[in-house]
Parts: C-alpha cells; structure tokens; sequence
C-alpha cells in the first residue's frame, strides 16, 4: 500500500524507519551526510568481500542494498532537509 505524505504524517510514530533513494555507489556518503546534517540515524550496511583479479586477490566493499539507505526521523520534522541533503 502506497501512502501519501499526508498520511505518512497522520499514521506515522515519531521516529519511525523509512528506506531512502540514494546515488548509486555514494550510499555510505548520503549516510554520513544524514548522521552529521541533519542529526539522522543512518543505517547503511555493506559487505565486504574479496574478488580475484588480474593482479591477485583484491577486497571489495559494496552496500548490501545498492542505492538504497536507511533512516530512522520524524518525517514532518525533517522531511526537506532529508531531501535537500548531498548524496
């Protein structure tokens, strides 16, 4: 079920989580951006992993959603900022 902002505002608890479109590869940076800004806890998992290459074994660091983060906020509160900050 999609939810209008009205009815976010209406239903939603005080600090509830919410998933976050982020650019692709700079989830870790939207983040960060979100802990110091705007006072967001942030959740953004990664994995980290090694890959064979041409040079030898090399360890890799992903986020486990790609694009994708997690922010606990009070989203009448904080919804513009959230929205304007970089990443």
């Amino acid at each position: 079920m999609l939810l209008t902002p009205n009815e976010i505002s209406r239903r939603q608890a005080i600090d509830a989580w919410f998933c976050l479109r982020a650019q692709p590869k700079r989830e870790h940076i939207a983040a960060a951006c979100l802990r110091q800004i705007c006072e967001v806890e942030a959740f953004c998992p990664r994995l980290r992993f090694r890959k064979l290459t041409s040079r030898g074994p090399v360890w890799f660091v992903e986020s486990m959603f790609p694009g994708y983060l997690f922010a606990r906020f009070d989203y009448a509160a904080c919804n513009r900022r959230i929205r304007q900050s970089p990443g």
